[in-house]
């Protein structure tokens, strides 16, 4: 959040590792320091997409699925399965570059507020929630407003949400939702 309103042109999200089991060769330095994507453009292997199935496979993240798609769009993670044309075509993983007009789509309160449903939901297993969140927060179209994706978010924490909160079983144990999204996204070893 400290950078939100400094950001340059293009904003890189790497793991770190030059190989990955889903980006099996280095990374190009030159496309990396050349492109500018028109919002976002996924770095891991052509190949590496969600599977049709990826809804039915992924029961312990749905609840933070459902939660920010519900609140980004008043739709579910399976709605927008279908909705936005996942299936076979969105590329894996949290590695991107996304331009700063697509990251500030949303203004910094809904970032932060964001940031605080994560803290608050910190059981949940996020790396792979946001892995399959990224390429649509900044490229789906038709959010709804930033006020009301706000108050959608601020309403999980309600006692009588509008989600069922489930706990994942092996969720990562960290103290704030940094090194959470941080931590569980190092472990991105999950089938798609």
């Amino acid at each position: 959040m400290d950078h939100y309103d400094t950001l340059p042109e293009v904003v890189v999200f790497l793991h770190g590792d030059q190989t990955a089991w889903h980006h099996e060769h280095p990374m190009d330095l030159k496309f990396l320091r050349t492109h500018t994507p028109k919002n976002v453009t996924m770095l891991s292997d052509r190949n590496c997409v969600w599977r049709a199935d990826l809804p039915r496979r992924v029961p312990d993240e749905l609840p933070g699925l459902d939660l920010l798609y519900g609140a980004f769009w008043s739709i579910s993670f399976e709605q927008a399965f279908e909705r936005f044309h996942m299936a076979e075509t969105f590329i894996c993983c949290s590695e991107n570059m996304v331009s700063r007009e697509a990251i500030r789509r949303f203004s910094k309160p809904v970032y932060q507020q964001l940031l605080q449903t994560i803290d608050d939901h910190s059981q949940w297993r996020w790396g792979w929630i946001m892995e399959r969140s990224w390429q649509n927060l900044w490229g789906a179209p038709n959010p709804l407003p930033d006020a009301e994706i706000i108050q959608r978010l601020k309403k999980t924490q309600a006692p009588n949400s509008f989600l069922v909160l489930r706990k994942s079983d092996d969720s990562p144990s960290a103290t704030s939702s940094v090194q959470a999204v941080l931590k569980a996204a190092a472990r991105c070893g999950d089938p798609m």
